[in-house]
């Protein structure tokens, strides 16, 4: 079974996004496609019967108008130039540009690990920086704190709509990776000072 064999769904808005999700148990979300797209190149794309395309969702937005809220579909290169930190510090620190340009919060966020080392480049700074993730479980959005939202990664499917954080005062990220541009970080360290105190993870 490949991409052709399942059901493509493109919904025009989040709300939308949320009732083609439905309870998720046979979707396969395309995000930015830099995860996907390997694998249907090597003839590996999941076996569901529903593949949920966000591109037309608008998702893909960055408000800072108190919170910072940044849509599940937005551009690790948006998030880059953003000046959101620690987050747009490590956005730039993943891959190269033309992965930047195609990768997505979202599927950043809920990549599994693979067999070249870890992914996930963006939780040490959303750790920090303690956000919350907005997400849609059976047809219910909810919020949850993100130590939560990685603890439970592997439980029920959840389609991402967004992370939702506070700007911090001050802010640094740094890592450790192989000398290899598509490479994935070894080790990432993210220190955001908020309004009651300063916190690392």
């Amino acid at each position: 079974m490949g991409l052709s064999d399942s059901e493509i769904l493109m919904p025009a808005s989040g709300a939308d996004a949320v009732r083609a999700f439905g309870d998720g148990r046979d979707v396969t979300v395309f995000a930015g496609g830099t995860i996907l797209m390997p694998m249907i190149a090597y003839r590996r794309y999941p076996q569901r019967a529903r593949t949920l395309m966000l591109g037309r969702a608008g998702l893909n937005q960055i408000s800072a108008d108190g919170r910072v809220a940044v849509g599940a579909m937005t551009t690790l290169a948006a998030i880059a130039g953003s000046g959101v930190e620690p987050l747009a510090a490590a956005a730039r620190d993943v891959a190269d540009p033309e992965i930047r340009a195609q990768a997505t919060l979202g599927g950043n966020l809920c990549a599994p690990p693979s067999r070249q080392g870890p992914r996930g480049d963006l939780q040490a700074a959303l750790l920090a920086a303690r956000a919350e993730v907005r997400c849609a479980v059976a047809g219910r959005e909810r919020i949850e704190p993100i130590d939560e939202f990685l603890a439970e990664l592997d439980a029920e499917p959840r389609l991402v709509l967004g992370v939702e954080l506070e700007r911090p005062r001050r802010a640094a990220y740094s890592s450790q990776r192989r000398p290899h541009a598509h490479s994935y970080a070894v080790m990432a360290v993210a220190c955001a000072e908020l309004a009651d105190g300063v916190r690392v993870a």
